[in-house]
């Protein structure tokens, strides 16, 4: 067995470094219809990095292989994502497989209670069917926004955003924002999304987060307006900074200044190095780091912070 095994991954390494082999895409073939997931999962990512068509047929028939008694034939659900990707790769509407892909759920044994191995299948699967232009792509992906897991509802949020409909994307996701989530993460992907696919209507509701009792939605809501790199956002993060005496968010805001990337927001925070408080004009030279290798703006930055007395200021100088 393991020298078959062995025999077949061998086989392919041949396939995937020998682009011209006449008898390539016969051999992927032939490992898609592999029992075993390891060398399926790997004829799979082949197909996937090379975009190589032709093969719809034998890499929808592999994933239906693994979904029946998924645990023993595919642990990890290697072969299935593998699969998954692929028909991303070269056929966008494989929708019978996406639709499975999204809704499985494979828990193994573990030490305590069973793993989910299948959280990577459902969000990979959100963005193919979304991509698929399946029309019920965002009731599926709506779905998804209540897993358990939480990098499944982050890649919902995600999948959502990249959707054409975007109004009734924005609808999902400015629902999910308001009822909220444990984790910060699918919350900023939420506010990140609203501002990519909606920024006129929904820049002031997440803007208006900055003030709010809850520091951890605060800074989500400076770093997704941050990242729009926009003029407004800067005008916006510069006077919530400057009115808040919260020590919690301050320093992230500059952070959240600096993902502007513009003169404006840059000069601000050499200016705030220059003649900041000590931990302001510190926590402004760490949010310019993202400078460090221009050297023309960080020369800048030095000669800011040479102008300021502060010991701790000229010891992060050095570094």
């Amino acid at each position: 067995m393991r020298d078959r095994l062995r025999e077949a991954l061998d086989r392919l390494r041949e396939v995937r470094d020998e682009p011209d082999s006449p008898g390539r895409r016969r051999e992927i073939a032939k490992a898609l219809g592999d029992k075993n997931n390891y060398v399926v999962g790997s004829a799979a990512d082949i197909v996937a990095k090379e975009s190589i068509d032709g093969l719809d047929d034998a890499l929808e028939s592999a994933f239906r292989r693994f979904m029946e008694n998924p645990i023993k034939r595919d642990p990890g659900c290697k072969a299935k994502l593998a699969v998954i990707e692929a028909l991303r790769s070269t056929s966008p509407y494989a929708t019978d497989v996406f639709l499975q892909g999204i809704h499985h759920i494979q828990l193994e044994p573990a030490w305590g209670k069973p793993v989910d191995t299948a959280t990577s299948l459902r969000s990979v699967s959100a963005f193919a069917l979304v991509e698929s232009l399946h029309p019920d792509a965002l009731l599926h992906v709506a779905d998804l926004l209540a897993d358990e897991n939480a990098h499944c509802r982050s890649a919902a949020t995600q999948a959502a955003a990249a959707a054409p409909h975007t109004i009734a994307a924005a609808s999902l996701l400015r629902f999910k924002l308001h009822i909220g989530d444990r984790e910060p993460e699918v919350i900023g992907h939420c506010m990140d999304g609203l501002l990519s696919i909606a920024r006129e209507s929904s820049f002031e509701l997440i803007a208006g987060y900055l003030d709010g009792p809850d520091s951890i939605l605060a800074e989500n809501a400076a770093l997704s307006l941050g990242t729009t790199r926009s003029p407004e956002a800067f005008d916006v993060l510069r006077r919530w900074w400057e009115r808040t005496v919260r020590l919690d968010v301050r320093a992230l805001g500059l952070v959240a200044i600096s993902l502007i990337r513009d003169a404006d927001s840059r000069d601000f925070l050499i200016e705030i190095v220059a003649r900041g408080e000590e931990v302001d004009a510190l926590d402004a030279v760490k949010a310019l780091e993202l400078y460090r290798h221009d050297d023309e703006v960080w020369a800048g930055v030095e000669a800011a912070a040479a102008g300021n007395t502060s010991a701790v200021l000229a010891a992060s100088r050095s570094e």
